[in-house]
């Protein structure tokens, strides 16, 4: 904001030099000087407003606060809950595991108990042909 500087006696005197009388010259300049000053704001005015725009900022501090501890907690409830579904989705893949694990165990015992039958069959063939004979 710019001051504006007004000369009251020099606008006084060319208003009587256009012909007013110093009545109407000073009443002029007084009142065009009074409306000027209406619309500038005083050291008071400032001080004012910057209060109030401190405590406005104060408070919207405070609320952003308050709506950042709010999405903290939301946030940890949804760690939390996100922890318990990982850790039951890990229940159930170790079970589904350990199911398979025990399917390919009971296969593999079937197919190396199978191997070794014929295997011992196999000797048991080349035992008799060779012995035998």
């Amino acid at each position: 904001m710019h001051a504006v500087a007004f000369d009251t006696l020099e606008a006084a005197k060319r208003l009587r030099a256009a012909g007013f009388d110093e009545t109407q010259s000073d009443a002029l300049v007084g009142a065009f000087a009074s409306n000027m000053l209406q619309g500038l704001a005083s050291k008071d005015d400032l001080t004012h407003l910057e209060e109030s725009i401190r405590k406005d900022m104060l408070h919207m501090e405070e609320r952003l606060d308050a709506r950042l501890a709010q999405q903290d907690a939301r946030m940890a409830q949804l760690e939390e809950r996100m922890n318990v579904k990982l850790a039951k989705l890990e229940e159930r893949m170790n079970v589904k595991f350990g199911r398979i694990e025990d399917n390919l165990g009971y296969r593999l015992t079937v197919r190396m108990a199978g191997t070794i039958i014929v295997v011992f069959g196999g000797l048991r063939l080349l035992e008799h042909f060779f012995f035998l004979s």
